[in-house]
């Protein structure tokens, strides 16, 4: 260690000496780096994660409304995704909870897409029921 000051510096530690494989020590690694590929591992997430219980009931929506658009918004019926909206709605609802977890922007686009279609979900539902 070079300084007194340095000895306790948790930067000193983490980003000067880098090389070492142990950080309390001053000196360079010992062990021999292997060239071996390390193994991915696949993330998987929770099932108690909060965002799942919102990317479940996103999904469960856009494929009601998705069933209802068989004709993929030829007819206008009020059922189903807008013409704009029709493919993307279709594409979205076939997605899984898993890839929905692991990819923020699919995420993202099924929860705005089941967003536009709350009132649509809820309407239908209801008949459902009777």
């Amino acid at each position: 260690m070079t300084s007194p000051d340095s000895s306790s510096s948790y930067h000193y530690f983490v980003v000067e000496n880098q090389e070492s494989s142990d950080l309390r020590s001053d000196g360079p690694t010992t062990t021999a780096v292997t060239g071996r590929p390390v193994p991915r591992l696949k993330f998987r997430a929770p099932t108690h994660h909060p965002r799942r219980k919102a990317i479940k009931a996103a999904l469960e929506a856009l494929k009601i409304v998705a069933d209802r658009d068989a004709d993929y918004a030829r007819a206008q019926n009020g059922e189903g995704f807008s013409k704009s909206d029709s493919s993307s709605g279709h594409m979205l609802s076939e997605a899984t909870i898993e890839r929905a977890m692991q990819d923020d922007q699919l995420a993202e686009r099924i929860l705005k897409m089941a967003a536009r279609y709350r009132s649509q979900v809820l309407r239908l539902r209801q008949m459902d029921l009777l």
